[in-house]
């Protein structure tokens, strides 16, 4: 166990921290300039009553000079996959930072007993990291719709449901993964419409624009079901819908989507003792107008929000006198043991 004079912070002339995010793609910050634009909006917040700065660079050579590193950690399967030394400063905090699911992440070169006791905290999708990056968030409204309001976006909903072609459809591109979700597709067509798109069906639709606007034009239901069963893990394709709001998503994956989302705004197939049964239930939902547009009343008290880097609450950690002591015996292990699952509905 490290001493309290090895993992305490030393003193700072000035108050700026500067944060390696390190390996990052450029998807995340399309340059330096948008991630330290960010920071330097939180910083305004100033929740300490003096000036706080944090800096956010992409150059790894100033891995030294970092109050911390935050460590992009897909696709180091091992530790040749890793263009660093493994050493620590005393007083610098690490953060492990992984969006994919373990079954895909590749990560297992944090496993590796170098980096034993080496990161402090987590950045990563599941409700149990120290930092939280999910890829949806719904907050609730400050201020909720109005009467006209919804009675506008009520009349609107009808006049969708009654325009609708189609039941449901589903966007793949990888077929056999861990949830088996093919087998659970293959299941529901026997007992309901269901159109499949992608390199898993014999529907093409390739420009996401247009395909977004043909699902919530023709489609009343679609499928967004993940390629692994893991704890708290929910991806983009349920955000597109819930912010579409002309469409409702059937989920399949290992989040507990009561407690991530508002009520009634999906139909989690967890819930359903068989695909037929949760086929029957979508076919009578399919046919009552008034139960669907039920489906969507969660949005007059909820938004749904693009997923974001946490990096003002990052910077306010650094920021406090004694920051997380707490040390992962081995992240990986943490990160993979126990997190995923078989299905247990096929």
């Amino acid at each position: 166990m490290p001493s309290i004079k090895e993992m305490s912070i030393a003193p700072k002339p000035s108050w700026e921290r500067l944060i390696l995010l390190a390996d990052f793609p450029d998807y995340y910050f399309p340059n330096e300039m948008k991630g330290t634009s960010e920071l330097q909006q939180c910083n305004a917040e100033n929740p300490f009553g003096h000036p706080i700065k944090c800096f956010a660079t992409f150059d790894k050579k100033l891995i030294n000079q970092s109050d911390a590193v935050i460590f992009y950690s897909h696709g180091k399967n091992k530790l040749r996959d890793i263009d660093f030394l493994p050493v620590k400063l005393n007083g610098q905090t690490w953060t492990m930072f992984s969006v994919e699911s373990p079954a895909y992440s590749k990560n297992a070169a944090f496993g590796d007993p170098v980096f034993h006791r080496k990161f402090n905290s987590t950045m990563t999708y599941r409700t149990d990291s120290e930092f939280w990056h999910g890829y949806i968030r719904t907050i609730k409204r400050e201020i909720p719709w109005t009467e006209t309001r919804r009675n506008i976006e009520e009349a609107a909903l009808r006049k969708s449901f009654r325009n609708k072609t189609r039941m449901a459809a589903i966007f793949i591109s990888h077929c056999n993964t861990p949830s088996n979700r093919h087998r659970y597709i293959h299941q529901l067509k026997m007992y309901m419409d269901l159109d499949v798109y992608g390199l898993c069906g014999d529907l093409k639709c390739e420009d996401r624009v247009k395909c977004d606007q043909m699902l919530s034009y023709d489609y009343k239901f679609y499928l967004a079901f993940e390629n692994s069963i893991c704890v708290d893990y929910v991806t983009e394709k349920l955000l597109r819908v819930l912010k579409s709001g002309r469409v409702v998503p059937i989920v399949r994956g290992g989040a507990n989507y009561g407690k991530l989302f508002p009520r009634n705004s999906v139909i989690d197939t967890s819930l359903f003792f068989s695909a037929y049964e949760l086929a029957h239930h979508v076919n009578q939902l399919g046919q009552d107008e008034d139960e669907w547009v039920k489906m969507f009343n969660w949005r007059s008290n909820w938004e749904v929000s693009e997923p974001y880097l946490p990096m003002c609450q990052y910077c306010y950690h650094l920021y406090k006198h004694q920051r997380s002591w707490h040390l992962y015996d081995n992240v990986y292990a943490w990160w993979n043991k126990d997190a995923c699952f078989r299905p247990v509905d096929l």
